[in-house]
């Protein structure tokens, strides 16, 4: 089966840029350091798949997603512009119109092949998304957002998107495709977006020094773990060794883990398996019971040793927290974040509820008020950036969450029905978690993740069944 697989080739027709139907006013936006933190990290993919009906052809679904395309940059307008360096050499969007990559292709495997197979990942998903190198100062000239419709053999396409997290994070890309799906179906967008970035210029104010550290928490009585925050650095802290740029870019490698020979695997915790959790874990939401069960079930398919530091991330939606607020249409990032860590010993040694305990405090800080402004205080000075963040770590082996399954993935719907499902195309931790909700309507969570081979035969058998 996997060397048919192997054997799948996804062809490229054709590639065009669609620009907005109407032409906007061309301005440099202003690029917070909220939005730049992004810069370093790779691209974010996502494959959307449809059954179509026969009468549907190819040419004309290729030609219908172009046209609502084209009118809905109209109010996404920075997703056709261009990543510059302003007056002040500082990075900024240049909207200028330039467009949004489009490309056309075909797959030489029939749609009910995956049907069969509940979608469960395959080496090709990667060929089913535009293939763009990641988005540095260098490199200006790419699109921020790249289309890729893929035609299978059969009754299905595929709509797979890359996206570069500089520009907008998870809350902006859903809602830019549910209202390029609403125009698609001649409705109204019904959440314009809010462009309004240069809310996040800070005022010049006296400069406070801001450190992400650890500091010790206790969860059921049980002591040895660590939450990080952003704190002042007259705030007490952890006292941890002092670690070299050289040490903190392995330790960071070590984090991403190897990208060669792993399996991604997608695993469905049903409404039924969340109750369970809940009860055994004593957690009030459905995020952090199957977070927390993920967690140790991770762990414990790498067999660490007990003095291994493990840690577990994780990414807060926080437009209702800062300073203003900001209401849920604000299109960019505004994501605060936060690190629990602890040893495999004490992870796996106490019961779920320990887990579960040190995920809810996390939350807890993500969300807090004080952690938000902080944490933008602290991208305001010169050292932050996502190395800074690890450069006390250590070596760790964690787990981590992105994206939601509160998301409407299954709204974006085209006219010709709902996605049967949704996929990442690629992840950028072995290990980490990505959420979706499933396509019942109901209260199920999937999981897609991303281990070595071997990790993953022992994930499997931890996990509910995968699909």
């Amino acid at each position: 089966m996997e060397e048919a697989q192997a054997q799948v080739k996804v062809q490229l027709h054709r590639i065009s840029y669609v620009a907005p139907a109407i032409p906007t006013e061309r301005h440099p936006m202003f690029l917070p350091n909220i939005d730049l933190l992004w810069l370093p990290i790779n691209n974010v993919q996502r494959i959307l798949f449809y059954k179509i009906s026969p009468e549907n052809q190819y040419s004309s679904i290729v030609e219908g997603l172009k046209k609502s395309l084209s009118s809905v940059l109209v109010y996404f307008y920075p997703l056709a512009g261009r990543l510059d360096k302003g007056e002040s050499d500082r990075l900024e969007v240049d909207c200028n119109d330039a467009g949004v990559e489009f490309v056309e292709a075909s797959i030489d495997m029939p749609f009910s092949f995956l049907e069969r197979d509940g979608f469960q990942y395959k080496p090709f998903f990667q060929d089913l998304v535009p293939k763009v190198h990641p988005l540095q100062d260098h490199n200006c000239s790419r699109s921020f957002l790249s289309v890729q419709v893929t035609c299978f053999q059969g009754e299905g396409i595929c709509i797979g998107t890359t996206l570069h997290h500089i520009i907008a994070d998870g809350n902006s890309y859903w809602n830019f495709m549910k209202s390029w799906a609403e125009i698609s179906r001649g409705l109204p967008v019904s959440k314009p977006p809010l462009h309004s970035r240069e809310l996040f210029k800070l005022e010049i104010k006296k400069p406070v020094s801001i450190s992400f550290k650890p500091h010790e928490i206790e969860i059921n009585g049980i002591k040895g773990a660590q939450i990080y925050k952003f704190l002042p650095d007259d705030l007490q802290a952890v006292q941890e060794k002092t670690t070299s740029a050289e040490e903190t870019q392995k330790n960071l490698e070590l984090w991403l883990g190897q990208k060669t020979d792993v399996l991604y695997s997608t695993f469905c915790f049903t409404e039924e398996n969340i109750r369970a959790l809940k009860k055994q874990s004593g957690a009030m939401s459905s995020l952090v019971a199957v977070a927390a069960h993920f967690w140790r079930s991770v762990m414990i398919a790498q067999q660490l040793s007990d003095e291994e530091h493990v840690i577990f991330g994780m990414l807060a939606d926080c437009r209702g927290r800062v300073k203003p607020p900001l209401p849920p249409s604000y299109f960019g990032n505004c994501l605060s974040m936060g690190v629990v860590r602890t040893t495999a010993k004490t992870l796996l040694s106490n019961n779920l509820c320990f887990a579960a305990g040190l995920i809810q405090e996390l939350v807890n800080s993500c969300t807090s008020e004080t952690q938000i402004n902080n944490m933008i205080d602290w991208l305001d000075s010169p050292d932050s950036g996502f190395l800074s963040l690890y450069k006390d770590f250590g070596p760790v082996y964690g787990s981590n969450v992105v994206s939601s399954h509160r998301f409407p993935v299954y709204e974006i719907d085209h006219g010709w029905g709902r996605p049967l499902n949704v996929q990442a195309a690629s992840m950028n931790e072995n290990g980490a978690m990505v959420l979706f909700g499933a396509n019942d309507g109901g209260g199920s969570i999937l999981v897609s993740t991303r281990l070595p081979r071997d990790q993953m035969d022992t994930l499997t058998q931890l996990l509910p069944v995968s699909l």
